[in-house]
Parts: C-alpha cells; sequence; structure tokens
C-alpha cells in the first residue's frame, strides 16, 4: 500500500499540509472501498471543504494500493492540477489510516453476476458512442426533464467512472511520448509523438496539456483511446509530459480548440531549461533536425568535439584562428552538434576562457586579431586556461617576448618587539627585488624588467592568510598578541616555507619552542603514606613557575626569558590538579619528593593512569592496594555461614565493600536506597569481625541512630546476629554511665545522636574498633554539638549510613567526610574554595571531575532500579521503636488493669467480659500510637511517631511517593500536622472522604509531585489504584494481615513499575510485638480475633490473652 511519505513526493507541499488538515479535522465522510473484476481498487468519498461544502472523490487504484491509477474530484481546483487536490489527499490519508487492505466498506449482500455491459461501463469503456451511459448517477431508463442535446459531450470526460477511461487494452504506465530534437538559428524546440506500439503524431500540444489537467479521454486511432493522465505515461515519458503542461498554459476563454497555431505542435526550450531537457535525452536515442537536415538517430555524448586552432604572429600583435562547431548554450554546459551526436561540455572546463571561446563562436568570422598592448593579458589569463580545452599552435610567435618574468620569493621574519612578528614579503627577478606589498610607484623599477603582477598578487595573498596585522612603516604583515605568535611559530610558520625562502632575524631566532617529552611520576605506598616522586624535563624552577599559573584552556606557557613550553600531552595538566587540588607545598615540590596520606591512593591511580604524556611508575604495595580497592567482588573475604543464604547477591558485595575497606584502612559511606537492608549489610561485617579475631582483639563497636531506630538496631541484631552482644546505651545518665563503662571489648554498644552529645566525655577514653553512623545526615550541618559529639569518638574503622549523603549544600557531603577521614577533604575553607565554590557559583566541571575522582572509591550506592533482579516485587522490613517513660507508664496501667480483669474471673465468665477486653486492647493500640488519642491533656512524647516521622523525611529526601496506613483516624489527623508544620504536602483519605474527592486525589497522587498519602486502613482497602507510590507505611499493624496487604496492594498492582518496600511500625516490648509474632508463626491468619467480622469468630481464650502481656 502507498504510503504518507510516498503521497507527499507525489503532490505539491501546500496541498499536502492541507489535504493532512481535512483528514485530520475528520473532513472524510462516507468512505467506501469496491474491487472491480480486474483487480482494481475504487475508492469514493465526500470531503467537506474548508466553506463546509461537500465534493465528490473518487479515486482508482490498482489492487495493491501501491499506485493511483486515475482520480476525480469534483471541486473547482482539481482540473488545473496536474496531480490530485487536497480532496483527493484526504481522502488517501483515510484509507492509509484504515489499513485493512481491501474493501473498506463493502455491503454484506450475496455478489450477483454483472452483465458484459456493466463490467465495461464499470471500467469507463465506450462502446460506440454513448456518452451519456457513462453518467453514474443516471438511470437505466431516463425519466423527466432531458438535457439539452450537447451537453453530454461536455460532461463527458466527467462521466467515467472514478474519473478514468481505459481501452481493454488498459495502457496504465504504457503509453509513451517520443521527442523530436529542433535546432534551429540558434533556437531549440521539441515535438513529439505518442503511442503504445503503433506512434501518432501530437498536433496540438495545447490541446495535450488540457486533456492532462482535466484528465479527459481522447482517441488518436483505432490503436489509442486513453484518460489523460500521468499515471499512464511510461516512467520516462512522464517528465516530458509535465514539460508539456507546464509549458503550454491554458487557453483564454473564447479560444477554439480545433485551431492549431503553427507552432503549437512543439515547444519551445529556453537556455535556462536546456540542461534540464538535455539530461532527460542523455542515455537514449533520439530524432532530431538540425538546420533543416533530419537525424533521425542522435545521442549525448560527455566532451567535446575536436577543435583546433592557431595562434600566429602578427605585425604589432598576433591573429587567433579557430574552428567552430553548431552550438546551443545551457546554464552550465554547452552543447555541439555533428551527425548523429551531440557532445556534452561543462562551462566550467573553460575556465577564464570561457567569454573568449563563445566570443569566437559567435562572431561572424573564425579568426580574431589582438594587439600587442593585449597580448600580455590573452596569454597569461586566456591562454592557459583555453588550453586545457584546445589545442592550440603557437606559429611564429615568441611568447616569452611578451610574458612577465617568473619571481622567486624570500620572506623575511623578525621580532621588532614582544608579542609582535613582521613578515616582508620580496620578489626576486634578475634585476631586482621588490616589497610585493609596497605600492609600485615608490619602488624603482627598470623599465625593460616585465614584472609578473599577477604571481606577486597572489603570493602577497597567500602569505597574508597567516597574519591578521599590517606594519606601514615596514610595509610588511604581522601576528600580535602572544597566542597568535605561539600559533604561528607552531604551526603556520613550516607552512609559510611553502610560499618561499624563509629568513628569520637573530632576535626571533632566541625564542624556543619547548616540546616535552612526558613526565614521569613514581608512586610507592610505606605504611599509612605514599611517596610521590616526580621526573621531568623541566628544571624544578620552571616547574613551580608554570603550575603556579597553569592554565589548562592554554596549549602553551611562556617563561619570563620568552620561550614557549607546549603543555599538551606533556603530562603537566595531571601534575597541576595534584598540586591545585591536594595542595602539595611549593617546598616539596622543588625536592620532587612528596608524602600524602594512604586514602589519597585512589584518586591519584585514577587522575594519573589516563592522562596523556604522563608515565606512571607504581611500586608493588600501592599496586596491590589499588588492585584490591577496584576488584572488591573477588576478594577472600566469607560471609558468616548463619547469613549466607539471608543476604542477597549486592548485600553480599556491600559486606565486602565494608571489609575491603576497614582492611585498608579507609571509611566509606553505605549509600544504598531506603529498604535495601544497609543495617543488615553491617551486621553482617561486624558478625564476621567478631567471628574471625580473637577473644582479646578489641572489636568494640559504637552505633549512633536516631532515638527511634536505636531499639530497631537492637532488635535486628539480635534476629540476624545473636551471638552479638548488643547494649543499648539508654537511661537517666548513671545508667548510661555504667553501661558505656562497662562495655567490654567485643561489646555493641547503640546510642542516639541527642544521648552521644550528653555523655561525650563518658567516651573520651574508650577507644573502638568501628564506629557507625545510621542516617549520617544527622552531622550534616558540621558546626553542631552533635556533629562534634561524633567526630570525636575514637575508632580504626568508621562507616556513614545514609541514603542522601547530600541534600542541599556539598558542605554535607564534606562533613561526613570529616568524620569518615579527617583531612581527605581538607579543612572546610580550603574544600571551599577548591570545590564549592567553583562547582556552585561556576559549574565548574574540572572541579566537578576531581571531587567525583576522590570520593567515588568511599561512596556505595544502589538504588533498587539497579538491583532488581535481587529483589522480590515486595520487600516487608519491621520497624521496632521503645516507648517513652511517660508513655510507658501509661501503657502499664492499662496493661495491669486488663490482666486484673482476665485473672480475676473463669473461663465462663470470659464470654460476657469478652467485650470490655477488646475495649481495653483496643487503648493500649492507641497508647501504642500516641496516648494523646486517649488522653486530650497528654503532652509528652511518642516513640512511634518520632520514628514514623523520621521514615518519611528519609523517603521524602530519597525520592520516594508514600502511603501511610492507620486504622485510628484521629492518629492520621496527627500526623497531618506534623506534616504540615514541616511544610510537606499530602493527601488524606477516610470513610468521609466523597467518591468523587477520592478518585480525584487517586489520579492526582499518580501524577503530581505530592509525596505522602494518608488512608485509614478500613476507606483504602479497596477500589484504589495508587502505583505512584513505591512505599507503603503500616502505622499500627494488627491481627487482620488480610486487610493490611489488601492495603498493601493498593500499590503493589499491575502497573507498579517499582519494587515497592513496606515497612510496619511495631512499639517493642507491647501487645504489638507479640501479635507481629503470632502473625509470623501462622501467615494465613484471619480475623479470627478482634478483627471486627463478629466475636463468635475469636478462638483465644482467657489464658492465651494473657500470654499476650507475660
Amino acid at each position: 500500500m502507498i504510503t504518507a511519505q510516498e503521497l507527499q513526493k507525489k503532490v505539491y507541499d501546500v496541498t499536502y499540509t492541507r489535504g493532512r488538515r481535512l483528514y485530520r479535522n475528520g473532513s472524510v465522510l462516507q468512505f467506501s472501498e469496491d474491487q472491480t473484476e480486474q483487480g482494481r481498487v475504487v475508492i469514493k468519498a465526500q470531503v467537506r471543504g474548508s466553506t463546509g461544502h461537500r465534493y465528490k472523490v473518487e479515486i482508482a487504484m490498482d489492487g495493491e494500493k501501491n499506485r493511483i491509477i486515475a482520480h476525480h474530484c469534483s471541486c473547482p481546483a482539481h482540473t488545473s492540477y496536474s496531480g490530485p487536490c487536497k480532496h483527493c489527499v484526504a481522502v488517501l490519508l483515510e484509507m492509509i489510516e484504515m489499513g485493512r487492505g481491501l474493501g473498506g466498506k463493502k455491503e454484506k449482500e450475496e455478489p450477483k453476476e454483472l452483465s458484459l455491459e456493466e463490467r465495461l461501463r464499470l471500467l469507463g469503456v465506450t462502446r460506440g458512442y454513448q456518452p451519456s451511459d457513462h453518467s453514474p448517477d443516471r438511470p437505466k431508463k431516463d425519466q423527466g426533464l432531458q438535457s439539452t442535446y450537447g451537453l453530454n459531450e461536455i460532461l463527458k470526460p466527467f462521466f467515467h467512472y472514478g474519473g478514468q477511461t481505459l481501452t481493454m487494452q488498459e495502457p496504465v504506465g504504457q503509453v509513451k511520448l517520443e521527442p523530436h530534437l529542433i535546432l534551429s538559428g540558434g533556437h531549440v524546440s521539441l515535438t513529439f509523438k505518442i503511442g503504445i506500439t503503433q506512434m501518432y503524431v501530437l498536433k496540438n500540444l495545447s490541446d495535450f496539456a488540457n486533456r492532462i489537467r482535466i484528465k479527459s479521454s481522447y482517441r488518436y486511432g483505432k490503436k489509442l483511446e486513453f484518460l489523460h493522465s500521468m499515471e499512464m505515461f511510461t516512467e520516462e515519458s512522464r517528465p516530458f509530459a509535465e514539460l508539456i503542461v507546464r509549458k503550454k498554459k491554458p487557453a483564454p476563454k473564447g479560444y477554439y480548440y480545433g485551431y492549431v497555431s503553427s507552432k503549437d505542435n512543439e515547444v519551445s526550450i529556453e537556455r535556462e531549461e536546456l540542461d534540464e531537457v538535455m539530461a532527460l535525452l542523455e542515455g537514449r536515442t533520439f530524432g532530431g533536425e538540425f538546420y533543416g537536415y533530419d537525424n533521425p538517430e542522435i545521442q549525448i555524448v560527455s566532451g567535446h568535439p575536436d577543435f583546433q586552432a592557431v595562434l600566429k604572429k602578427k605585425q604589432d600583435g598576433a591573429e587567433f584562428v579557430m574552428k567552430r562547431f553548431a552550438y546551443v548554450e545551457g546554464e552550465n554546459y554547452l552543447y555541439f552538434w555533428k551527425t548523429g551526436e551531440i557532445s556534452k561540455t561543462a562551462k566550467s572546463d573553460l575556465g577564464n576562457s570561457l567569454s573568449f571561446f563563445l566570443f569566437m563562436q559567435q562572431s561572424a568570422s573564425n579568426q580574431c586579431n589582438i594587439s600587442k598592448w593585449d597580448l600580455r593579458i590573452f596569454l597569461e589569463e586566456i591562454l592557459p586556461d583555453l588550453e586545457h580545452f584546445i589545442p592550440v599552435k603557437v606559429e611564429q610567435l615568441e611568447l616569452s617576448e611578451f610574458l612577465p618574468e617568473t619571481p622567486a620569493f624570500e620572506l623575511y621574519l623578525d621580532l621588532p618587539e614582544k608579542n609582535f612578528i613582521t613578515c616582508q614579503c620580496f620578489a626576486v627577478y634578475e634585476k631586482g627585488r621588490f616589497n610585493v606589498w609596497e605600492a609600485s610607484e615608490l619602488q624603482d623599477t627598470p623599465a625593460d624588467l616585465k614584472r609578473n603582477w599577477k604571481l606577486e598578487a597572489r603570493e602577497g595573498n597567500e602569505v597574508k592568510r597567516f597574519f591578521k596585522a599590517y606594519s606601514l612603516t615596514d610595509h610588511a604583515m604581522a601576528v600580535e598578541g602572544e597566542e597568535d605568535c605561539y600559533r604561528f611559530l607552531t604551526t603556520d610558520l613550516e607552512q609559510l616555507g611553502a610560499l618561499g625562502e624563509v629568513f628569520i632575524s637573530d632576535r626571533l631566532k632566541k625564542i624556543n619552542i619547548r616540546r616535552l617529552h612526558g613526565t614521569t611520576v613514581g608512586i610507592s605506598l610505606t605504611g599509612n603514606l605514599l611517596n610521590l616522586t616526580l621526573d621531568t624535563e623541566l628544571s624544578m624552577d620552571e616547574l613551580v613557575e608554570i603550575l603556579s599559573k597553569y592554565d589548562r584552556k592554554k596549549k602553551y606557557y611562556r617563561l619570563k626569558n620568552g620561550d614557549f613550553i607546549e603543555t599538551e600531552q606533556s603530562g603537566l595538566d595531571a601534575v597541576a590538579d595534584l598540586v591545585n587540588v591536594l595542595q602539595i607545598p611549593e617546598k616539596a615540590l622543588r625536592k620532587g619528593d612528596m608524602e600524602l596520606p594512604k586514602y589519597r591512593a585512589l584518586y591519584l591511580d585514577e587522575r594519573l593512569g589516563k592522562s596523556d604524556g604522563l608515565n606512571l611508575e607504581r611500586e608493588r604495595s600501592y599496586k596491590s592496594l589499588v588492585r584490591n580497592m577496584k576488584t572488591v567482588e573477588d576478594s577472600d573475604f566469607e560471609v558468616p555461614a548463619s547469613l549466607r543464604k539471608v543476604l542477597r547477591g549486592y548485600q553480599k558485595k556491600g559486606f565486602l565493600w565494608l571489609k575491603t575497606l576497614s582492611v585498608n584502612g579507609f571509611g566509606g559511606i553505605l549509600a544504598d536506597d531506603m529498604g535495601l537492608g544497609k543495617t543488615l549489610q553491617v551486621i553482617a561485617f561486624l558478625l564476621s569481625e567478631m567471628e574471625e579475631s580473637k577473644e582479646e582483639e578489641l572489636k568494640r563497636t559504637l552505633i549512633v541512630a536516631p532515638a527511634s531506630l536505636i531499639y530497631n538496631w537492637e532488635n535486628e541484631i539480635h534476629r540476624f546476629a545473636p551471638a552479638l552482644n548488643v547494649k543499648v546505651v539508654a537511661g537517666n545518665a548513671a545508667e548510661r554511665k555504667e553501661i558505656i563503662g562497662q562495655a567490654s571489648k567485643r561489646d555493641i554498644l547503640v546510642t542516639s545522636y541527642d544521648l552521644l552529645k550528653r555523655d561525650e566525655e563518658e567516651y573520651e577514653n574508650l577507644k573502638f574498633f568501628c564506629q557507625v553512623l545510621d542516617e549520617a545526615q544527622y552531622i550534616k550541618n558540621f558546626n553542631t554539638k552533635g556533629a562534634r559529639a561524633a567526630k570525636s569518638i575514637s575508632a580504626g574503622f568508621k562507616v556513614a549510613l545514609t541514603g542522601t549523603p547530600m541534600e542541599n549544600r556539598l558542605s554535607e557531603l564534606w562533613s561526613i567526610f570529616d568524620y569518615l577521614m579527617p583531612g581527605f577533604l581538607y579543612s572546610y575553607e580550603r574544600f571551599k574554595k577548591t570545590f564549592e565554590a567553583p562547582i556552585v557559583k561556576y559549574q565548574d566541571e574540572d572541579a566537578v571531575a576531581n571531587l567525583q575522582r576522590m570520593i567515588r572509591p568511599f561512596i556505595l550506592r544502589r538504588i533498587k532500579k539497579d538491583v532488581l533482579k535481587d529483589l522480590p516485587d515486595k520487600l516487608e522490613k519491621n520497624m521496632f521503636v521503645r516507648m517513652e517513660e511517660e508513655q510507658e507508664k501509661l501503657y502499664q496501667a492499662h496493661v495491669q488493669r486488663l490482666k486484673l480483669m482476665l485473672e480475676d474471673g473463669s473461663e465462663e465468665d470470659f464470654g460476657a467480659i469478652r467485650i470490655k477486653v477488646l475495649s481495653e486492647i483496643t487503648k493500649l493500640r492507641q497508647l501504642c500510637c500516641n496516648p494523646g488519642l486517649l488522653y486530650e491533656d497528654y503532652e509528652g512524647g511518642s516513640a512511634k511517631e518520632e520514628l514514623c516521622m523520621e521514615l518519611l523525611e528519609n523517603a521524602i529526601a530519597a525520592g520516594h511517593k508514600i502511603l501511610l496506613f492507620s486504622q485510628f483516624t484521629s492518629m492520621l489527623h496527627i500526623l497531618e500536622g506534623n506534616l504540615a508544620e514541616r511544610g510537606i504536602a499530602f493527601y488524606t483519605l477516610t470513610g468521609e472522604t466523597p467518591k468523587e474527592r477520592r478518585i480525584e486525589m487517586m489520579n492526582a497522587f499518580n501524577k503530581d509531585e505530592t509525596p505522602v498519602f494518608l488512608i485509614s486502613l478500613k476507606a483504602g482497602g479497596t477500589g484504589l489504584n495508587l502505583v505512584g507510590a513505591d512505599m507503603v507505611i503500616h502505622y499500627d499493624p494488627w491481627w487482620n494481615a488480610a486487610a493490611e496487604n489488601q492495603a498493601t496492594d493498593r500499590a503493589h498492582r499491575i502497573g507498579q513499575k517499582h519494587v515497592v518496600t513496606v515497612y510496619k511500625l511495631v512499639t517493642e516490648h507491647t501487645i504489638e510485638e507479640k501479635v507481629l509474632e503470632l502473625q509470623q508463626k501462622k501467615k494465613e491468619l484471619t480475623e479470627q480475633v478482634l478483627g471486627g467480622k463478629g466475636l463468635d469468630t475469636i478462638h483465644l481464650d482467657r489464658k492465651e490473652l494473657l500470654e499476650l502481656f507475660d
């Protein structure tokens, strides 16, 4: 099927654009397709025009719909186009869009047998003269008013089915036009014959052109009658048909078509059209008439006839004689006539001699006199190009008498002042030398010297290309400025030598261009220090001078003595980076021997290893260190046996990375996305260290976390590494002091940032093997007391855990590294000058690249999409928190009351008090959430609420969208207040939310940037599709796991493109933790107890309930 692109090529651009607009506006109506018995497809439609008028369109195509055979439209414009009108284009685009093969809207009736007469009529084939039968709308028997005699003949061209008239031979693409070329009096024209097998003379080209415009049928003889459409002509003939239509304009009104002008059987070809016509004739044999002589077989060949010319001496000059040929001139070519052949010659081949050549061709005589005054110019400018085209025989003429001498050229370079180079250009003859840029009247030229002004001017212009200034005093060209002087000396000077002999003054010779052959840097490792040695062709004084003002954008450095040092591919680029970024002192640089901390090893390898012109010599221990850090996954460390089946693939890599950092004495940031198990990776590392060390070895570890997470750490360590001895530093000051003071060499202490500030003195004399900062963004402000306290701890290996190592400012990143490896990113003032200011203020890409090189080895960052193959669709994690003191007192008081209620009665009594028991349990759950749900005057804190807000803020900072479920709408209202105070946008959905509003919020959340959706568990369990979220928080998990899973599925469902992380917030040592244990033992637990479906489904007896509070 024809494509839209192919259709666009067949019509004018404006026609296609307007047709496409009609199609897109839905203007194509009543579209249908039918297939004739001959396999042709006939398309009918009506198109509503821009004025609202409907036009009928009919199009005939071949069976594959690859080729348009004929087309007709009832619009006025159609008759004036040589191709489809905009309405036809719209219908064709409709057909292309449907793309269903044949038969768009066929009737469902059984096909009936057509008579021969009907078949012929459908094909538009006439039998005898029956013009009225062609009308598709005319009834079989005329009724009513009859048309005036003669009208049918006028309407005949428009009656044919689908706008086409075909003979039984169906000459689609078969009609040929044979051109006949006529040359007479320098005028070119074409006549034509038309036919398929038998050719007929086209006597009236105007009529022929008009038939094509209106697509009418015409009989030329017994063997040729066809619809005049471009598709009927052969590929070779169509361009000639288009030429005739273009040249023969529509006749004016009142013109009688029976009249034939004496010139209406030919097309006149203008000069600007000749190349186009000759290109159509090229490659074929055709007939022609040259000045009344017929040539039945003519071909166009490239080249030119065998011209002959003579230049001979004549008194006071010369005579030029040339044989001529008949020719015509096109825009770009000349065409020479010979018997049976036309020679095609490009005008450009004649160069400067073209005008003279045409002058000779057009002159009355074949000879031309040239005076002695013009002969020199003729010999210099015309003859050389003419001889490339025509062999010219020179007779009795000594050309050297008229031609100028050929000089040699000398170029004199000088340095009259710094950064200013001059060049004088001299033409050197046997009888003198002359400055080509000095006016001739100022120079004493011997009378018998024929200076070659043309060659001198050409030389002068060629030399000028290398200079931008002119010195009037010296009549010299000049180069001005340091950069241009450097470019000239390193690049242009060598090229200048090709234009003449170059002489350089002594002053200019003193300037050296020194090309360095590379710089060698040696690196070795001794203990915790790296030793760098520097070897270069420069003296240390020169090296210090260059590096102090190094500009990587420049290709050179200019020494004080004027010499240029080429810095490209010299290795100085990397050395300058080292000196600048690592702030190597000048004193160390002059020695050529420098010491750097061990943690610079990977930066040096990254920056120096791929630098052009720098040779890096690595000592064995240094190479081993770099190799270890680059091949973490190939290291020999083994995951503890108890965790081998627990850790996922990426978590094992995190474990190996931590082990590698520790062994090599580095610190690092584990910056995995939330939910990927940063805690578990650290626990695996700590367990490995404990298992692989001796009892007397120091493996004491301090973990610092937000207060809401310290018990979660304790719980996770008990769960995954019960062999580790973990202690939470909590309680009053005395209790905390005792815990810290009694910590053994292998204890793991867990404390909060707030308590660390208070207990900073207690840690002063305590050394740790490892220190871990969880949610390390807590120390992003390095001026806070909390940050200073965290950095005061003495630990051999330091780790920072954070999903957002930098949120707003580069100083936050500096602060974390200042904790990990003090001095790694220098002092803050120096960091600000070297990195922060250039990056933030000027978007310095080099500064960004250098900072990345430095920190990359010490940050491990994976987001969920990076480790999808290791992850299930849904990650579930329980977050534990312990109540605050006042909150716990209230909770325990209610527990005691409930226990008394259960202990006092018998099993029979339990049934009577069951509702009271349920009510008390609900109060316990509310106390776990926030005591303010029960007591309006409660002013204490809520540990779970703090954990929840901590989790939300970290998730939002990492770019997550969260669904938060709670069974208590009053708890959602408290969270609303917290979110509003922090300026965090949110939606809230409860049972009171109207249905329309539910849908609005659902659609908005999936599309906009709102990060939090608060939902009551009962209201949000069904009817919501919230795949915009990738995190779910259950604030108050309970017995009904099915309800929680149903709520989770609001995000974890078809259409979700991300891994969904599900957090359950559990208050430690409360009924929530007991219920969670029961859920884990019996995963498919339904609403058997306290779920709200009916109390008769409860299966726990009084004794089992009491066990929940043990």
